[in-house]
């Protein structure tokens, strides 16, 4: 009877070590996946705000060669005015959609620095 009794002892520690080993596995998953996303939106945003300064210029010369200008208000530049418009968005929208949102103003008024900053 004895032995029936260690038996479920060793078990149980058997079992309490492989339920550890899986925390730590769990925990080691959730941070690789942190990493990653984290990464990945580091990337998101490089690459969103490079895109949008370059649609902005190909926007802007090809309102240029046909003599039309792109959509305004009060006067403002273009890549001044739409990322403004794009952080007013954002604050409202939310979630991811407002942080793509928040990459593309964040390209568009690098292209307003450098395009004012090379006059």
């Amino acid at each position: 009877m004895a032995d029936g009794g260690s038996g479920g002892m060793v078990k149980k520690d058997r079992y309490a070590q492989a339920m550890a080993k899986l925390e730590r596995a769990k925990g080691l998953v959730a941070s690789v996946r942190e990493t990653a996303e984290e990464q990945s939106r580091k990337v998101q945003r490089g690459i969103t705000a490079g895109a949008s300064a370059f649609l902005l210029g190909a926007a802007e010369k090809n309102a240029t060669a046909h003599s039309t200008a792109l959509p305004t208000i009060a006067g403002m530049e273009p890549s001044l005015l739409y990322p403004i418009v794009g952080y007013v968005a954002a604050e409202l929208l939310g979630g991811r959609t407002a942080e793509i949102i928040e990459d593309a103003s964040l390209g568009l008024i690098c292209a307003h620095g450098y395009k004012v900053g090379s006059r």
